[in-house]
């Protein structure tokens, strides 16, 4: 099946909502491009990603703060992703997280991008902000953005569009000569050391980012791939991605190897052993370090489902990541093929909670293969929480019954 929306987004701050918004655009209906589910090995990633912009007739742009901040680097891919969607004249739908703010200053390229409606997700409820999604995907009536309707800029003799950049250079070099004579001090020139300081002045971190597993659901003492693209396409100085530095979550352990490339590298699982259900990986902080000496900061991996299942006749479960509010926290659990099912029923008291804890309930939904499992009056005790179904909450006709499950890992503020 075809993809219908590209979700592009900033790892850095919007990972968590893109996921969570591509997770419920699947179960409305819609089939969405999302990287971190999709890249496979072996694929260049700028073809890849400008293929499946072509294929979608949507672009979804989830902005968290500064989103827009590292756009002013020609190669940032974020910048590259929004570029093509504009050229292709795709449907583009921005999502401004809490927080965020447009640049003063945005590349000419991406500018138009501002004035284009939007949607900011309320925080009251996440649900509000899927059917406002919805609504923007369901419009029949959009069309392209005129990307280049000022036509008075073209009108501007190339004189008159001199002069204000003349005038600047002359004020810029005078500032400059001052800067440098100093005057007011008792040297003129500016030390070797000071120079080197301000040139570290870089606050922007070279970005990795992680592919998709070769495949998201894995046999116990199985295998596994994964592509990485380091850096952003920022001049690498060095390059620490070791097994040392991919940190396994708690509940699974495996052999690693890592493969280089040019920008990219293949990591390899093997022996993969641990509890069924869902698991990731980290890559700390500083595996890349760029010729400014930013580090990269610490990258989580989308998860991927574990499980001893060798009978491809079990019924399959999954369940969605979890929607977080001061209230309460809630999961979609459904039954994920299109098994003839005997009975679906799950029991609040068995299902496990940890790294946390509340008042957990089973609420119904219009479909016979879905529930929502709602946890309210929760409190944190450890950073990393997850929950726990046990087996045999489905079972088909056939008296094949599902196995445990554990929901994708999170925190709590």
């Amino acid at each position: 099946m075809a993809y219908d929306v590209f979700i592009s987004y900033r790892r850095e701050g919007g990972l968590d909502l893109a996921g969570r918004i591509k997770d419920h655009l699947v179960l409305a209906g819609y089939n969405p491009f999302y990287d971190l589910e999709a890249m496979k090995p072996g694929r260049r990633f700028d073809t890849l990603l400008y293929e499946k912009i072509d294929e979608c007739e949507h672009f979804l742009l989830v902005l968290p703060p500064k989103g827009l901040n590292r756009c002013r680097n020609k190669k940032d891919w974020v910048r590259k992703e929004i570029e093509y969607a504009i050229r292709q004249k795709k449907h583009i739908i921005p999502v401004l997280m809490p927080g965020f703010s447009f640049p003063k200053k945005l590349p000419p390229s991406i500018d138009v991008i501002r004035y284009v409606q939007a949607i900011i997700p309320a925080p009251e409820t996440f649900d509000h902000t899927i059917a406002k999604i919805v609504e923007y995907l369901k419009d029949q009536n959009w069309s392209p953005i005129e990307y280049d309707d000022d036509v008075s800029r073209e009108s501007i003799s190339p004189i008159r569009k001199a002069i204000p950049f003349v005038a600047i250079s002359v004020l810029l070099l005078l500032v400059i000569g001052l800067f440098l004579w100093r005057p007011w001090s008792g040297s003129g020139i500016i030390s070797s050391n000071e120079s080197k300081t301000a040139s570290n002045n870089d606050n922007d971190r070279p970005a990795i980012q992680i592919g998709e597993f070769d495949s998201d659901r894995i046999v116990t003492g199985g295998n596994m791939l994964c592509t990485v693209l380091l850096a952003d396409g920022v001049t690498i100085a060095e390059d620490n991605l070791t097994p040392a530095f991919i940190e396994l979550d708690s509940e699974w352990t495996a052999d690693i190897k890592i493969y280089s490339g040019d920008q990219t590298r293949a990591i390899e699982f093997s022996n993969i052993q641990g509890m069924i259900g869902y698991h990731h990986f980290t890559i700390k902080e500083g595996a890349v370090v760029d010729s400014d000496g930013n580090k990269s900061k610490s990258v989580q991996s989308f998860d991927f489902y574990l499980t001893n299942k060798k009978d491809l006749t079990i019924p399959d479960i999954a369940i969605s990541r979890p929607r977080i509010t001061e209230q309460t926290i809630e999961f979609d659990l459904y039954v994920s093929d299109e098994t003839e099912l005997e009975s679906f029923s799950v029991d609040p008291s068995k299902l496990i909670l940890v790294g946390f804890d509340g008042t957990v309930s089973v609420v119904p939904t219009s479909s016979a293969d879905q529930c929502i499992i709602r946890v309210t009056d929760y409190t944190k005790w450890f950073d990393e929480c997850y929950l726990v179904v046990p087996a045999g909450v489905a079972v088909d006709k056939a008296g094949n019954k599902t196995l445990a499950l554990r929901s994708p890992s999170f925190s709590l503020v």
